[in-house]
């Protein structure tokens, strides 16, 4: 009975064979059906993702092929308990909301006249704080407090300038700056949101540093690739600093959910908003989420400024941030008014193609400077937010 078995096995082995043999081509041509993914690793603030496509065949399941794809860095921190869960940074604005409105020292407020909103590098780093070398996917570098710093290499406007600390600014060093919520004016608002202005000098750029000059018309004209031709230099719509506004400053200082809550605005270039009763330098109005505020604005009393451009004013006056310092922006040196800068309006002097209306370290909105300055001026930005 043994015996029959292990014929009836040996058999049956062999039958299993013959049907293998007859039924798979070892010579067939093989054909990718798709590709797969294998190998997934999740892209996090911190680091990129991967993962292999492979193609394989539709019979017989050899790999034809493989290539390893990389994703970018998550474009936010995923908050749990007010910390990223994958760095550890510290969550700025823990409000549902994605802004806090608060008094001017930032406590919560919910009828305050100001509000934290997005974040942005600006106060220098405290000695007691170690950066380590843990980058998120703004480029910014985790410290050992939880907050992430920007390293900027100081390239300050005078020499003996200091930080908000006192530490002197010294030319070609590297400092690390803080990323901190940004405090915002509200100046108007309504049953459609909030219109506000940011309450320092956040950054500091140049309006327009690329322009030729026509000797034979004596006109300055902007050279930036998407201007049409003759466009003067003080043309806002093509402006640099425009341009920076809407794309790494809107990118880089505001979450998804942030993003979600500014109002895309159809903002004013006319010859009403320069005061100057012609100006022939003008532009159209541009659709923008974040832009520069007007010589209207900041002369009209209902939203807090004074109506008159040459005053001295203390709501105009802007404080520079220790990065706006660091990245060459002109502050005044004197006892009373340290710190203050002068900063860009978008609208432009009436007289010159390439001169800019500005206001000065002092409150006074009546001057003007020229719009290559490479970075003196200041950027302070305004936007429409849609309040919950």
């Amino acid at each position: 009975m043994a015996r029959m078995k292990k014929i009836y096995c040996a058999f049956l082995s062999l039958w299993i064979v013959l049907i293998c043999l007859t039924s798979c081509d070892p010579k067939h041509t093989c054909v990718a059906e798709g590709t797969e993914r294998e190998k997934e690793t999740a892209a996090t603030c911190v680091a990129e993702g991967h993962y292999d496509l492979v193609a394989r065949c539709s019979v017989c399941r050899n790999e034809l092929s493989r290539t390893t794809e990389t994703v970018e860095k998550q474009k936010a921190h995923i908050y749990e308990n007010g910390k990223c869960r994958t760095c550890g940074a510290t969550e700025t604005i823990p409000d549902p909301k994605g802004y806090l409105r608060c008094k001017q020292n930032g406590d919560a407020d919910p009828n305050g006249a100001y509000v934290l909103f997005g974040e942005y590098p600006q106060t220098v780093k405290a000695d007691n704080v170690t950066v380590t070398d843990v980058q998120d996917f703004r480029g910014y570098y985790l410290g050992s407090d939880g907050y992430f710093y920007a390293a900027v290499k100081a390239e300050p406007f005078l020499g003996g300038y200091t930080f908000t600390t006192g530490t002197n600014i010294e030319k070609s060093s590297v400092y690390y700056f803080k990323v901190e919520p940004i405090r915002w004016r509200i100046y108007l608002e309504n049953e459609h949101g909030a219109s506000i202005l940011c309450d320092s000098i956040i950054d500091s750029k140049a309006y327009q540093s690329s322009y030729k000059f026509d000797s034979e018309a004596g006109v300055y004209y902007a050279t930036v690739s998407d201007a049409p031709a003759e466009t003067f230099q003080n043309n806002y719509a093509y402006s640099e600093v425009r341009a920076w506004l809407n794309a790494q400053f809107y990118e880089i200082a505001f979450s998804d959910l942030q993003r979600s809550a500014i109002i895309a605005t159809t903002v004013s270039n006319g010859v009403s908003t320069t005061g100057y009763p012609t100006n022939p330098y003008v532009c159209e109005n541009t659709e923008d989420f974040v832009f520069l505020p007007a010589h209207l604005v900041v002369t009209k009393s209902a939203y807090g400024f004074s109506a008159v451009a040459y005053n001295r004013d203390e709501a105009r006056q802007m404080q520079t941030s220790d990065y706006a310092r660091a990245n060459g922006a002109y502050m005044q040196t004197n006892e009373a008014d340290y710190g203050m800068g002068s900063w860009w309006l978008r609208s432009p002097y009436y007289e010159y193609s390439n001169h800019v209306r500005e206001v000065r370290s002092g409150g006074d909105a009546s001057y003007r400077n020229s719009a290559r300055a490479e970075a003196e001026n200041g950027v302070v930005p305004a936007l429409k937010l849609r309040l919950q």
